[in-house]
């Protein structure tokens, strides 16, 4: 156990507690810890105790679970709970799949009204419906197989990534109708402050000279990422250096093979969200690219996007309909027309060429991150929460 709860909920929290159950275990250097660490930070700070049951996995290059508090700067108002046997990520994907019910089985009583925040998984919240609090599930798909239909029947409302899921949502399962919201991640506010850094400095820490351009992406890495082949492919010609984060031992070789000629590629490991502020601050542009045959596209919401944004760096990204609430071409971003390589070249050369377009983009950016932190998130989802009914569980008391 790291951390502990505070004595009393403030003034600005409609829950005396919080119990994140996620889907991933918390010794994981990756974006949905590094997610579930940013929401748990930003539920403290409402004035609710905060209290995260993760399963206890050990996994490659992970994180030691004494430390996962440290690492995640978890404040003293953050309890993390790692439940369950030691079990490791080399493990049957079935087995893994189980253990996520195993920390609300253990997870004891509580006083006090509380929400119980579910992030993504379905299983967890199935089993934890005998524990008393206003159950949330925080949705980034449509649950469409039999454990997720159960899901649905039981929870008490749904936070979802997107307008468009929001929507899907109540159409498939029409007794959450007015009980589903659409609310986007935003940025962290306690991870950086970007006036401080500097970018010099830490371009000079990766050997970057200062007629660089540098692209960086960050996000998954393997061979089944489309997102990066357009990404490197439009760099032809262009004499750029693409800064990727987020590369594995497994593929840095095949990441290699992609970047064309006259472009020079850094790979970086996975970071501290600290680190990747600095990283981001120090390119001259950030880049996505989702393709149209990503999985669920239609409902997609980048987890990137928010510090992006925040980061006050000009960004290019696919021109898709499911994210045009967050980005808006030549607004805050410069958008290219998805699966075309040759428009996705032209706005790296449009936004580069152009530091009058830059700083308008980056400076809208900023602005858009602000309005939409992840304390005005967590504010919401709460605010949310409370319009929902609390339940009696038989192992608990009734939620006050």
């Amino acid at each position: 156990m790291a951390g502990s709860e505070a004595s009393a909920p403030g003034a600005g929290s409609p829950f005396s507690l919080v119990r994140m159950l996620p889907n991933r275990p918390l010794t994981k250097a990756r974006s949905d810890p590094v997610s579930i660490a940013a929401q748990a930070r930003a539920y403290a700070r409402t004035g609710a105790c905060v209290e995260i049951l993760a399963p206890r996995w050990r996994v490659l290059d992970g994180i030691a679970f004494s430390e996962a508090a440290a690492y995640f700067r978890m404040p003293s108002g953050v309890t993390i709970r790692h439940l369950g046997p030691p079990l490791s990520e080399d493990l049957p994907a079935k087995l893994l799949r189980v253990s996520l019910a195993i920390p609300p089985l253990f997870a004891g009583r509580r006083r006090g009204r509380t929400v119980m925040y579910h992030h993504k998984d379905p299983l967890a919240l199935v089993v934890a419906r005998r524990l008393a609090g206003t159950h949330i599930l925080d949705l980034t798909y449509l649950p469409e197989d039999a454990l997720g239909r159960v899901a649905m029947r039981v929870t008490d409302g749904c936070v979802a990534s997107s307008p468009l899921l929001a929507q899907a949502i109540q159409e498939h399962f029409p007794r959450l109708r007015g009980r589903v919201v659409s609310i986007r991640g935003g940025f962290d506010p306690d991870l950086a402050s970007w006036g401080a850094i500097d970018a010099a400095r830490v371009r000079s820490s990766y050997a970057v000279t200062p007629g660089e351009r540098v692209v960086c992406y960050s996000g998954k890495v393997t061979p089944s990422t489309n997102e990066l082949r357009w990404i490197l492919r439009a760099g032809a010609g262009l004499d750029l250096t693409f800064v990727v984060v987020g590369v594995t031992a497994d593929s840095e070789q095949w990441l290699a093979s992609l970047v064309p000629a006259g472009c020079r590629l850094i790979a970086i490991r996975h970071v501290p969200p600290e680190q990747l502020a600095e990283i981001y601050a120090a390119a001259d542009l950030l880049v996505s690219y989702y393709d149209s045959a990503h999985t669920t596209l239609q409902w997609i919401d980048p987890g990137k996007f928010p510090m992006y944004l925040a980061s006050g760096r000009p960004i290019v990204a696919a021109d898709h309909a499911s994210y045009a609430d967050m980005l808006q071409d030549g607004v805050n971003a410069a958008l290219a027309a998805p699966d075309d390589p040759d428009a996705l070249r032209a706005a790296y050369v449009r936004v580069l060429g152009d530091d009058a377009l830059a700083d308008r983009l980056q400076r809208a950016g900023r602005e858009t991150a602000e309005a939409t932190t992840i304390d005005h998130r967590a504010r919401r989802v709460l605010s949310f929460a409370a319009t929902l009914p609390a339940r009696r569980g038989p192992m608990t008391e009734r939620a006050r």
